[in-house]
């Protein structure tokens, strides 16, 4: 009997247990698919406004930057933007809250901006407003929203997603609770989270090949022009294996995966001297052996023709050195 009962309350407790985790599923999913319809409301509502006249114009700097997870802008061709805006004009409108906050153009807003400070433009940047402020519609769904319309761009990388996630971490937010605001895996969002880790010298390098589809200094070492760059968004994985790693190895594991989008020069910037430190002590142990030697010879000859060959080779001896330390760099390899 006593057997019976205690089998009653495990069965009880598991189906109870079983009922709280599925409520509680239920509970997540039916919250992921409020958030995803209020961030296509938004979206439709966007597309709505942008579609009608109602355009007006307001000097840039009454614009609110509340939020922006992109903000790399010297990766952006701002400057390209600037110059089809000031010969064909504004085109689309930006997108801005009811409390002038922006949520759509800000390659737009940067470009205005630029021809502001150049002197070249009146600051009037043409809006179309949402009828909800920034605080109706939410910092997380702002968040989505503003994820979702730079993902169908293409134009949203990890480092702009690890900014943001690891801000949701400094608000006090779990990594489970972001993977359930954002639709993502917990691994995913932990992985995100680490390129942070990511040194900025090297981080610099990466969103320069991104950007040019090499370094910058591979680049105008080719000789190549802004129309052939080849952009392209590094992956999680590869950005991952450089933030696992201590800082010491990063630039080694960077030099792995990315050697063959840099420029030897780029290796004095990244302070990588393995092979280098190898080639300046062979150089300095070169030069020793023949300081050596001509001591020695100094000794032995000490006629005036003997002291002028060894003064010749002396000179020698400094140039050739001279020479080697200069090409160091340009025969290191990696």
């Amino acid at each position: 009997m006593a057997k019976n009962f205690v089998s009653s309350v495990n069965v009880f407790n598991s189906e109870k247990k079983g009922q709280i985790i599925f409520n509680e599923n239920q509970k997540l999913k039916e919250n992921l698919e409020k958030s995803k319809n209020e961030v296509q409301h938004l979206k439709d509502m966007i597309k709505q406004v942008q579609a009608s006249s109602e355009h007006s114009k307001i000097f840039f700097k009454d614009i609110n930057l509340v939020r922006n997870i992109r903000s790399d802008y010297e990766f952006e061709n701002i400057e390209e933007l600037a110059n089809d805006i000031l010969k064909n004009s504004q085109i689309q409108a930006v997108t801005l809250t009811k409390d002038n906050n922006l949520i759509a153009g800000y390659r737009r807003y940067k470009a205005i901006e630029f021809l502001y400070n150049q002197k070249l433009h009146s600051g009037e940047i043409l809006v179309t407003n949402l009828d909800k402020t920034y605080s109706e519609i939410g910092k997380q769904t702002f968040d989505k929203l503003q994820i979702s319309e730079n993902e169908q761009r293409k134009n949203l990388d990890n480092f702009n997603l690890s900014d943001l996630f690891n801000e949701y971490i400094n608000d006090g937010k779990s990594q489970k609770e972001i993977a359930e605001i954002f639709d993502k895996s917990k691994s995913k969002v932990s992985e995100l989270l680490s390129i942070q880790k990511i040194q900025t010298n090297i981080s610099v390098k990466l969103k320069e090949i991104q950007y040019y589809g090499m370094t910058l200094k591979k680049f105008l070492a080719r000789n190549l022009k802004p129309k052939d760059r080849q952009s392209l968004i590094i992956g999680v994985t590869p950005l991952y294996k450089i933030s696992s790693v201590s800082e010491k190895d990063q630039v080694k594991i960077f030099i792995e995966l990315f050697g063959s989008k840099i420029h030897s020069d780029d290796l004095k910037d990244l302070k990588y001297t393995k092979f280098v430190k190898t080639k300046e002590n062979y150089i300095d142990s070169v030069s020793k052996k023949f300081d050596k030697e001509f001591e020695r010879f100094e000794k032995k000859y000490t006629d005036e023709k003997s002291k002028q060959i060894i003064d010749k080779a002396k000179e020698f001896k400094e140039m050739m050195e001279k020479e080697l330390r200069k090409l160091q760099w340009k025969i290191v390899k990696y």
